[in-house]
């Protein structure tokens, strides 16, 4: 009989694990060079077994013949990724809005917290099979270390040596298994239907293992047992199917399985294994060196080579899912479909984001799942514009627009984007974000200045200039009074109609006319969301009512209102729009022109008849003050 120190890798016995009598071949081996058999073969059912919905055609995980090198992230007990038990959670089904359990794994770096790892509950025996696995070859991996540093001579030193190196090798396949398998669940990229899931990962390594197939290839493997690769591994059913054939020797088989009990292992080190060591693994793989099988087979190989990335120290890290992003996904949304979503329920939650890092990594985590083919070393991007969005040097509006071309998003994925207030047009997201970065910009030792470039630059970009004594007052109440910015634009909701109050406030003096224009914007944002409670799914409004209602322009400005109204009816392209204005205008209003475009090609689609105003009025107050100017320099020289 085989022994227990096969299925670590003790010994180069290719059989399993305390099993004997391996199943004779159905068909001829192949080399690694063998023919190819037709994958539409191995659907071949078979009337004991219950099929994969994905049959595997092909292996995915690679075959590993090197030694484990144990490098800092594996010995550093501070910054190693390590994995908790497996917590069972109820979790909307995002089509059918029905409620179904799931599992989440919690991640941690030392004795932090990282994340989670979504994983389907049929699949949570797996794993923790998988992990066990891991845990245990570490610990017998280690403790031939320990035998080796004794005084040994010969041939015996040899087989420690050798027993240590194909130990090394399972434990590097174990990891490297679940490194990819990981990586598949934090994608989602596996069937999700509850109850049904399959994730072909972890279906192939329990596969693997059964038939004592991870030394071998998918050729070989289909000679032998071509069924078995169509047959579902994790369902309780199939059990006695997956182990025909297999006979268990009852000494040291008890350490195979993970105890009942996970706390006994999942820190890493299996209870009792010193013990098994010298008791069972050791003599029974010494022995069967000394008398090999007609089935020995060298795991390790002198000139092997470890993966490039075989474990999660190894970067980038996995993208793992932080708490606010399971608590959306467990709520029935869709990450992938509905991104924009997400971040403007993580950025308004409280208590936010206090690390830009965390952000970071949730910008990554659902980059990772919308573009599941990539291998996370094209996400250099997200660190650039999450760092603007953090400093306020990039609007909300800009942020969502950039993720919505890099992405490939349609209107949908990008709603909604914002929530306005429907009484307060000063407490947006988008606001928040850009006081938030200005107080941040000075919290890196630089003094908060009043008159920030970046802070005005941002704010004309995404908002009309009759909201400026507002967004001033703002400005002095977050820095004297050291209130927070969600706070102070909550308070905004009436500043605009107290012209008495806010002279007074040393923001400076308010013009009447941009005081009551800011008066006028509020009231008709009312008038909108009143309209919108009335009716829960009023009818676009034409872009003809749109503009007239909202927009007070002069009457040489005309020609740029219909220019404008053109552009919105998609009856015009930006390019002639732009064509138009500089024709139009001279030349000083070069950078206004550009500005006023620049905000256009900002607006999310299908949000043009909302915001396009915005921009069309801070364009026609530049125009007005460039005008202003020439006739302040014209009357100068007048009267000079």
């Amino acid at each position: 009989m085989t022994s227990t120190a096969h299925q670590l890798g003790n010994v180069t016995d290719r059989r399993s694990i305390g099993r004997a009598g391996r199943p004779k071949s159905k068909g001829k081996r192949a080399g690694k060079g063998g023919f190819s058999l037709p994958a539409m073969n191995i659907t071949r059912r078979h009337s004991a077994a219950v099929q994969l919905r994905q049959p595997i055609t092909s292996f995915a995980i690679p075959l590993v013949q090197a030694e484990v090198v144990m490098d800092d992230s594996l010995k550093n007990d501070d910054t190693r990724i390590a994995y908790g038990e497996p917590q069972e959670t109820e979790v909307i089904h995002v089509k059918d809005k029905r409620s179904y359990k799931m599992c989440r794994v919690p991640v941690f770096e030392g004795r932090q917290k990282r994340g989670f790892v979504p994983l389907p509950l049929r699949h949570r025996d797996v794993w923790l099979e998988l992990s066990y696995y891991i845990a245990l070859c570490s610990n017998v991996w280690e403790l031939w270390q320990e035998e080796g540093r004794k005084k040994l001579k010969g041939k015996k030193a040899d087989m420690v040596v050798a027993c240590r190196q194909n130990t090394g090798a399972m434990l590097v396949q174990h990891m490297l298994t679940r490194r990819l398998a990981v990586e598949q669940l934090l994608k989602l990229d596996y069937i999700t239907e509850p109850g049904k899931e399959s994730v072909p990962l972890l279906d192939e390594w329990k596969i693997r293992m059964c038939r004592d197939w991870l030394n071998k290839s998918y050729n070989e493997a289909f000679a032998e047992g071509r069924e078995f690769l169509a047959a579902d591994p994790v369902t309780a059913e199939n059990k006695a199917f997956f182990e025909k054939g297999w006979e268990i020797a009852d000494q040291g088989k008890e350490s195979l399985f993970s105890p009942p009990d996970p706390a006994k292992w999942i820190e890493g080190r299996v209870e009792g294994i010193r013990k098994t060591f010298q008791r069972v693994i050791k003599p029974q793989a010494l022995d069967e060196l000394k008398n090999p099988s007609a089935f020995r087979e060298t795991r390790h190989l002198e000139d092997g080579e470890l993966p490039g990335r075989w474990h999660e120290g190894h970067d980038p890290y996995p993208s793992f899912w932080s708490a606010a992003q399971w608590e959306w996904y467990s709520e029935g949304h869709d990450l992938a479909g509905t991104p924009i979503a997400f971040f403007n329920f993580v950025l308004r939650k409280e208590p936010s984001y206090t690390n830009v890092k965390d952000f970071e990594n949730d910008v990554k985590s659902i980059a990772n799942i919308i573009a599941a083919d990539g291998d996370g070393n094209d996400r250099d991007y997200i660190q650039e514009i999450v760092c603007g969005l953090w400093l306020g040097e990039m609007t909300w509006r800009e942020f969502v627009d950039y993720l919505r071309q890099k992405w490939d998003l349609d209107d949908d994925a990008c709603q909604p984007w914002e929530k306005k207030d429907e009484h307060n047009p000063f407490d947006s997201l988008e606001a928040q974000l850009i006081f938030q970065g200005f107080m941040r910009r000075g919290s890196e030792n630089r003094a908060r200045n009043p008159e920030d470039p970046i802070l005005w630059e941002s704010l004309l970009r995404m908002s009309p200039k009759e909201y400026e004594p507002v967004w001033k007052r703002v400005v002095r109440t977050i820095l004297e009074e050291e209130k927070s910015v969600r706070d102070v634009l909550k308070d905004a909701r009436n500043w605009s109609h107290h012209s008495q109050s806010m002279e007074g406030t040393g923001t400076g003096q308010i013009e009447d006319q941009a005081q009551a224009q800011a008066q006028a914007q509020v009231s008709r944002e009312r008038v909108d969301h009143t309209d919108a409670s009335v009716n829960p799914n009023p009818p676009a409004p034409s872009a003809s009512t749109t503009f007239e209602q909202q927009s007070t322009i002069s009457a040489q400005l005309i020609p740029i209102y219909e220019w404008m109204l053109a552009y919105v009816q998609k009856k015009m392209t930006l390019e002639a729009f732009e064509e138009k204005l500089t024709n139009h205008f001279s030349k000083e209003h070069g950078k206004g022109i550009e500005q006023f475009l620049d905000a256009l090609r900002a607006i999310i689609p299908g949000q043009e008849f909302e915001f396009s105003k915005d921009a069309l009025d801070a364009f026609f107050d530049r125009v007005k003050a460039v005008e202003a100017g020439k006739a302040a320099r014209q009357l100068q020289d007048n009267l000079l």
